[in-house]
């Protein structure tokens, strides 16, 4: 991870926040409109999501040297995908398990969660269809708020 340097940081400090609020207020903007107001429905699919794909991520992929496209067939997918449970979303994220259970329902509802018979959740395929563009957008808005700040942080 980049280090801010703390004189620069004082420096620059109130565009910095400005710019990086730009970014963030936009984007919770963006969650707020595609999950109809339910923000906690957003972080339990994203706390669902994470658990799923972190074997793939930290462990599969880095050690295969491949790309995620050529990697990721069904076949590895369904092997490496590590179910969770509402207990685990409740401790990750700081929301009561009851919300997690109901927010899990209306997740199901939308086909965005499936469980299987012992109650482990996984995100379904229709996520990363759905999200692909909402995805796309907030990777190009980070890209672009990070060479913001770094012509910031190049300021004297």
């Amino acid at each position: 991870m980049a280090r801010i340097d703390p004189a620069q940081f004082d420096r620059h400090y109130l565009q910095l926040t400005y710019e990086a609020g730009l970014f963030m207020v936009a984007y919770l903007r963006r969650v707020h409109a595609e999950f109809d107001g339910d923000i906690t429905a957003a972080i339990v699919l994203g706390e669902i999501a994470q658990h799923n794909v972190r074997r793939f991520m930290r462990d599969i992929l880095p050690a295969s040297g491949k790309d995620a496209a050529t990697l990721a067939t069904d076949e590895v997918v369904a092997a490496s995908l590590r179910r969770c449970n509402m207990l685990s979303i409740a401790e990750a994220s700081g929301i009561p398990r009851e919300t997690v259970r109901r927010k899990v329902a209306k997740l199901e509802r939308m086909g965005f969660v499936s469980r299987d018979a012992g109650g482990g959740l996984a995100v379904t395929r229709k996520v990363g269809r759905h999200f692909k563009e909402f995805d796309r957008e907030t990777l190009a808005g980070l890209v672009d708020l990070a060479e913001r700040l770094r012509g910031v942080l190049r300021r004297r």
